[in-house]
């Protein structure tokens, strides 16, 4: 969609940071705003080669000092694909917010269906029980697939505080 007012990228100062950096990233970008999400700004990046790529920023105002955190995003996402293929790889990160006003993170675009709140109607609207029972398994075993990836393995092993997770969590 164009970009909601207030949230617009300038595409001339995006294409001199990507520059040599994504493979098919010529030139100026055409940039789109997606509409869905709740929280970091997503635009796609189509450039005159014909490769797309997916900028995610920060929302704008002020956040919390550890949310949004564009570093530790491009950190996972760099990393996770090789052991969790559904995850989009990561490919840019771009600290300095003379750029777009935030540091942002540039990855692979992937197509697909998002399901938010509703089924979609291209799988019965919820409507068809096999259907449905199909996506929850899905559901389920991708999230049972993404919890066996070793973060040693990739190396996301200092990722985080993960001694005390859960009491902090409760606590908090």
């Amino acid at each position: 969609m164009p970009f909601r007012e207030g949230e617009e990228v300038d595409a001339a100062r995006v294409a001199p940071a990507v520059a040599g950096k994504l493979p098919g990233a010529e030139g100026v970008p055409e940039i789109w705003q997606f509409g869905g999400g709740n929280a970091n700004l997503t635009y796609l990046l189509r450039f005159a080669s014909g490769a797309e790529y997916v900028l995610r920023r920060p929302p704008l105002g002020p956040v919390a000092p550890s949310s949004h955190d564009m570093g530790r995003e491009y950190r996972v996402l760099s990393r996770l694909y090789q052991a969790f293929p559904p995850a989009p790889r990561a490919y840019l990160f771009c600290e300095d917010p003379a750029v777009i006003g935030a540091p942002f993170v540039v990855m692979e675009r992937r197509r697909g269906v998002v399901v938010r709140g509703v089924v979609p109607p291209e799988f019965g609207g919820g409507r068809d029980a096999a259907v449905n029972r199909k996506l929850s398994e899905v559901l389920i075993d991708t999230l049972a697939d993404f919890h066996r990836v070793d973060p040693a393995a990739i190396g996301l092993d200092t990722l985080g505080r993960p001694d005390g997770f859960l009491a902090r969590q409760v606590s908090g």
